[in-house]
């Protein structure tokens, strides 16, 4: 009885170490898969970010370059402005240097006009 019962015991040593073992791979196959699960959510956050990165870069892009076309359309219409107050600015001034040359001539007949009456 004595060696059946030391054979139980050591079945029973063998049998908890075997268990204990599997419960040991039980525990770290659950720590691998917890760690690529891990793993893989951040890879897909990170690919998430970074898609919404070139997202906001390709649209703040796009803003810039409108704006950049934005901003030479107002420097052309001001040049073109510029121009043509410039422009408008010479005809008045031939206009007046006109107007006053003729004005001379016309007084210098009347002051001629007036002198020939004396």
């Amino acid at each position: 009885d004595l060696h059946r019962a030391a054979e139980t015991i050591s079945n029973l040593k063998e049998s908890v170490a075997r268990q204990e073992e599997e419960e040991k791979r039980r525990w770290e196959q659950e720590a691998r898969r917890v760690e690529e699960e891990e793993s893989s959510l951040i890879s897909s956050a990170k690919l998430e970010m970074e898609r919404e990165m070139n997202r906001l870069k390709k649209s703040m892009e796009a803003q810039i370059l409108s704006l950049e076309r934005e901003l030479d359309e107002e420097r052309k219409s001001s040049m073109e402005q510029q121009k043509s107050l410039q422009k408008r600015l010479e005809d008045a001034t031939n206009r007046l240097t006109s107007s006053e040359s003729e004005m001379a001539a016309h007084m210098a007949k009347k002051q001629s006009k007036a002198a020939k009456q004396l």
